[in-house]
């Protein structure tokens, strides 16, 4: 108990206090105070365990008391609070788990009532319960559509996933402009573009010349910072960057179909080259596509005619490149042949 343990720390002789279990105000022992203090810490830090931790070392390295113990704390809007318990209560925590506890803040026990300070604002709270019944029933229309299976779990897992972002997000006070703009860090984040721009210094990039371009003179180099922006330098000097991930196809009879492939985005990189520094864009470019099959024997399609795109500004640029198959190659046409090919065009399969 920390009391114990404070008497050893503090040479106080636990003789003079006798059974500390026993200690009472007449109502409750020092035991039963201690363990309903242990199963309201756990209550409030699984209430929110998006702002809680726990550690078998403090932020020096050392374990509390000499091992054996662990700290717990939560980061409440007015600062942190922590206690700390016996390793045997590691499990009723649910919260995440550190290498090392972060630094004390200097709170006594003066300072408890910070912990009021997590109490829900009615706004907030009404928000979370109407988010928690839309994710309620978004896994229930799962399971439902899931046909007995299992496969509801996947959707279910993601929905769960979103829900604590949410209040997590709330938690933290963002509304208006603020969660607008979390939101937009977060969206890069997740699709892998950076924050700031990126600039050309050696220590960003890796070279794989030696996978792509194995016994040439070229150089192909990927971004630590951005594993989709490409570097390659030519013989003579001549330096073309390419960014994997800044085109997309889309499909001109199926306009929710979107693709990618090297053609496309070599097209943009000429029409729009990228230089440094390079912050790329939230939304793509567009190439809108269409194609068909003239020969079954040929697969999926045949015949392809790149007819626009649009700029991530919105800006709509015509491209009209059409190609055939010939021989397993993709052979540029004449607008003509495009049609004529397509007046004879086959269902896929």
């Amino acid at each position: 108990m920390e009391l114990k343990q404070f008497c050893k720390d503090n040479n106080i002789p636990l003789e003079k206090l006798g059974d500390i279990g026993e200690v009472s105000d007449g109502f409750h022992t020092f035991n039963s105070l201690y363990h309903q203090r242990l199963i309201l810490s756990a209550a409030l830090v699984n209430a929110f365990p998006h702002l809680a931790w726990k550690s078998h070392k403090h932020h020096d390295g050392e374990p509390p008391f000499g091992g054996g113990w662990f700290v717990v704390g939560i980061n409440t809007p007015k600062g942190q609070y922590t206690y700390h318990y016996e390793d045997k209560d590691w499990d009723i925590f649910r919260c995440q788990e550190l290498e090392k506890a972060p630094e004390w803040d200097g709170h006594t026990d003066k300072d408890v009532e910070r912990l009021l300070s997590l109490t829900p604002d009615p706004e907030k709270d009404t928000m979370s319960s109407w988010a928690a019944k839309e994710i309620e029933l978004a896994i229930q229309a799962e399971k439902e559509a899931s046909d007995g299976t299992d496969d509801w779990n996947y959707g279910a897992a993601c929905y769960k996933s979103a829900f604590r972002a949410f209040n997590s997000l709330s938690s933290d006070g963002h509304s208006g402009f603020s969660i607008q703009m979390t939101k937009s860090i977060l969206n890069r984040l997740i699709d892998g573009r950076c924050l700031t721009p990126i600039e050309d210094t050696p220590d960003i990039w890796t070279d794989i010349s030696e996978i792509f371009f194995k016994g040439s003179k070229t150089k192909r180099y990927q971004c630590k910072r951005m594993s989709s922006l490409f570097k390659e330098v030519a013989e003579d000097g001549t330096v073309t960057l390419s960014d994997t991930n800044r085109v997309c196809g889309v499909n001109a009879n199926s306009p929710d179909v979107t693709f990618t492939n090297g053609f496309m985005t070599r097209l943009i990189d000429k029409i729009f080259p990228i230089t440094l520094p390079y912050l790329p864009s939230s939304k793509k470019f567009k190439v809108v596509v269409d194609d068909f099959l003239v020969d079954p024997k040929n697969g999926d399609y045949d015949t392809v005619g790149y007819l626009y795109f649009t700029t991530p500004d919105g800006k709509k640029v015509e491209l009209n490149r059409y190609f055939k198959e010939v021989d397993g190659e993709m052979v540029q046409i004449e607008k003509a042949e495009f049609d004529e090919r397509k007046a004879k065009k086959v269902e896929k399969k």
